[in-house]
């Protein structure tokens, strides 16, 4: 990953100055366009890793992409930019809707490129502590008003493809993130969102709102799509529903949702062997958290065990965060491996 980048800065792909950067859409050449696919897709892909794993040997990226994010990733002129269609009776096809998505993970990965500094305090420019939330409150609203203008060929519809789910999960996983740090814990209700005029405007209901968007998106998305079954793009949605089900308050049916994402992992584990670590480390969370007897934890595991096509002698590494509360204060102990280990 790290390679990819350094590639990418002397391709200029971070270079303001480079002849691509420069370029109008309209004048850019078929290799232009590869380009600012190449500088964005590892710049997404950075994003992604840098958020939701974490992982200790990742560094954040200092800024994003100098080339430009477009609408329309072909140079084809006779066909209208998917992102500007708002007829939800004309089909695109498979291609060209993952050009839109892709176009609106650009977008999303940049806004949030400026909230790293709560999680990377040390390897990007501090934000001084009385401004935290002001800024945090206003990145909310910012992708919120930025959902609100997705494409309708984005809108979850039955017809939509896999990957259309894939984004609405990591949407909700990232609002998650940009608020965990300041819901409270317990008997404090966390910090309010002063621009809202709803009287619930605490940090907490709109985290807990996003919490129960992943709830249905991750039960529309194994009724409907069978990439449930070998794609590990989604597991961010059971990992994140898993750890809000946990926290407290604890939802009424977190038994449920806990099961449910253990069996999906446990579907996982074939073509994704590290779906055991993380399920692993998932139940180790589980048992510090609720009465949860050890010998029904161990059950579980046992079933997980089975459901592979082997077993996997080698350790398998899983330095990324389990326990997303524990994180804020300790992130190394806080990693899948770490609690899997301790189970």
């Amino acid at each position: 990953m790290q390679q990819a980048t350094n590639i990418g800065q002397k391709l200029g792909f971070f270079d303001g100055k480079s002849p691509i950067a420069r370029k109008t859409t309209e004048e850019m050449t078929e290799d232009d366009r590869m380009c600012c696919h190449a500088a964005w897709s590892s710049f997404n892909w950075r994003m992604v890793v840098s958020l939701f794993y974490r992982q200790p040997e990742v560094v954040a990226i200092d800024q994003t992409p100098t080339l430009p994010i477009l609408d329309r990733w072909s140079s084809g002129r006779t066909r209208q930019s998917p992102l500007s269609a708002t007829d939800d009776n004309t089909p695109l096809d498979i291609s060209t809707s993952v050009g839109v998505a892709f176009t609106a993970l650009c977008q999303l990965w940049s806004m949030l490129h400026e909230f790293l500094w709560v999680y990377y305090p040390s390897r990007m420019d501090a934000t001084p502590r009385d401004q935290k939330w002001k800024l945090t409150e206003h990145k909310f609203r910012e992708i919120l008003a930025w959902t609100s203008r997705l494409p309708d060929v984005l809108a979850l519809v039955d017809s939509r493809p896999s990957h259309v789910h894939v984004l609405h999960i990591w949407i909700h996983a990232a609002l998650m993130d940009l608020l965990r740090p300041f819901i409270g814990q317990e008997d404090r209700a966390g910090k309010r969102l002063t621009t809202f005029a709803a009287e619930d405007n605490h940090a907490i209901y709109a985290y807990k709102a996003s919490a129960n968007q992943l709830k249905r998106l991750i039960m529309e998305y194994r009724g409907r799509h069978e990439a449930s079954t070998y794609s590990i793009l989604w597991h961010t949605g059971l990992l994140y529903l898993v750890n809000a089900m946990l926290e407290k308050p604890r939802d009424p049916d977190w038994h449920l949702y806990f099961l449910l994402c253990i069996h999906d992992y446990e579907i996982l584990r074939r073509p994704y062997p590290i779906s055991e670590a993380i399920s692993k480390s998932l139940l180790e969370i589980t048992l510090r958290k609720t009465g949860m007897p050890a010998e029904k934890a161990r059950r579980i595991l046992q079933c997980i065990e089975r459901s592979g096509l082997e077993r996997v002698d080698d350790k398998i590494r899983a330095p990324f965060v389990g326990d997303l509360e524990m994180a804020l204060k300790d992130a190394d102990g806080s990693s899948v491996e770490n609690y899997g280990e301790l189970f």
